[in-house]
C-alpha cells in the first residue's frame, strides 16, 4: 500500500515549486518570460494555501502616537 502524503507535505512541495519558479524568474532577461514564470510562481502560492494580507495606512499604528488619549 501506498503511504499518502499529509497536508504539510504538500504545503512544503508546493513551496519549494514556488521557490524554484521565483529563482527561475529572477534570472530570466525577457518580458515574456518574466511573465510566464510569475504566472507560475501565483500558481504555486495559491496551491501552497499562503494567504496574503494587504495593509491599508489605516490598519497600522504609526510610531509616536498615543493609543488612547488623556483627558487630565
Amino acid at each position: 500500500m501506498n503511504a499518502l502524503r499529509d497536508v504539510y507535505q504538500r504545503k512544503i512541495y508546493a513551496l519549494l515549486r514556488m521557490n524554484l519558479a521565483v529563482n527561475r524568474m529572477n534570472k530570466c532577461v525577457g518580458e515574456e518570460e518574466k511573465a510566464n514564470a510569475l504566472r507560475w510562481v501565483n500558481a504555486w502560492l495559491t496551491v501552497s494555501g499562503i494567504r496574503q494580507f494587504k495593509l491599508n495606512s489605516h490598519s497600522r499604528k504609526h510610531v509616536g502616537t498615543p493609543s488612547h488619549t488623556d483627558s487630565t
